[in-house]
């Protein structure tokens, strides 16, 4: 399996490629993807990491991957992406089915990577943006257990598209990817501040935080009230694991699964370099686990070793 990294300056290319990434990606500033933050600033700099990135035999994509284009930022950005296909870019991360459309018919050439905040939850979705956009990765969502994809990833593996999956543990909201209400400040504030990926949750430490509806008819007040005790829960001490667990990411890696991804782009250089090593880690043990145990002893020996 494949590792692929995010990268916010130039200097981590090299020393992700020396701890065994083998392709990485990038936002750019004034193309808007997800989060828009930990972008790289210029043209010329995305310039300069397409080239040392192939100089060390790495891959590397561009995130275009923002939900709400509007029709003038769209033309905007397809400019600016001509000239980073021109730049030698390997493919570009897509979420927005207008700008996919617009995208493959000026540029029907370079490889799109359909996003994990454009989910697809079954086969027929997949199909979907195969047939109308070739798209020649998936990366799969995290609310998608690998069982229930094993018709989608059986899709991609007969028509050649790649998939990839965020590594468990190292990847924003523990609950949702997606674009979802929770990470919007004008929808949820809170009075202190909340690193990203952590919105969604308070983490109180004695009790459940207070959450006040408003404006809404008598008739829906019960249930209302049920959803507002589970959304407490949720959001501060308690709530369910989420579904893409070390269970569940192991059977993605024995699937066929092509690719490992790592996308915290917050994180320093330093913390990236600490858990791409541990991600490094985590598929050696993958492998000696597969190679020398049934695959359900494997199973309980990986999770056993997630858990420490």
């Amino acid at each position: 399996m494949k590792i692929l990294s995010c990268i916010t300056e130039k200097k981590e290319i090299e020393i992700f490629k020396k701890i065994g990434v083998d392709e990485i990606y990038f936002g750019l500033k004034d193309i808007p993807s997800y989060t828009d933050t930990g972008n790289l600033s210029s043209m010329s700099e995305a310039k300069e990491a397409i080239t040392i990135a192939h100089r060390f035999g790495l891959k590397a994509y561009l995130a275009a991957n923002k939900i709400d284009f509007n029709n003038v930022e769209m033309k905007k950005v397809l400019s600016l992406i001509g000239r980073i296909i021109d730049y030698g870019i390997d493919a570009i991360i897509v979420s927005n089915i207008g700008f996919l459309r617009k995208l493959r018919a000026e540029y029907p050439s370079i490889d799109l990577h359909l996003s994990s905040v454009q989910p697809c939850f079954n086969s027929e979705s997949v199909k979907f943006f195969f047939d109308n956009f070739k798209i020649s990765r998936l990366i799969l969502p995290n609310q998608l257990a690998a069982l229930e994809a094993k018709d989608i990833i059986s899709f991609c593996k007969k028509n050649n598209i790649k998939t990839e999956v965020f590594y468990f543990k190292f990847f924003g909201c523990p609950y949702i990817n997606g674009y979802c209400g929770l990470h919007q400040q004008n929808y949820f504030t809170y009075s202190i501040d909340k690193y990203e990926g952590s919105m969604c949750k308070v983490y109180s430490e004695k009790s459940n935080s207070k959450i006040i509806p408003f404006n809404i008819r008598i008739a829906d007040k019960g249930k209302i009230i049920e959803t507002l005790n589970k959304l407490k829960l949720r959001l501060s001490i308690g709530g369910s694991d989420r579904i893409l667990n070390a269970a569940s990411f192991f059977d993605y890696c024995v699937s066929g699964l092509d690719c490992i991804k790592f996308g915290t782009r917050t994180d320093s250089t330093e913390i990236k370099i600490r858990k791409l090593n541990k991600i490094k880690e985590v598929v050696a043990d993958l492998e000696y686990l597969i190679k020398n145990y049934s695959r359900e002893e494997a199973k309980r020996r990986f999770v056993e070793l997630a858990m420490r």
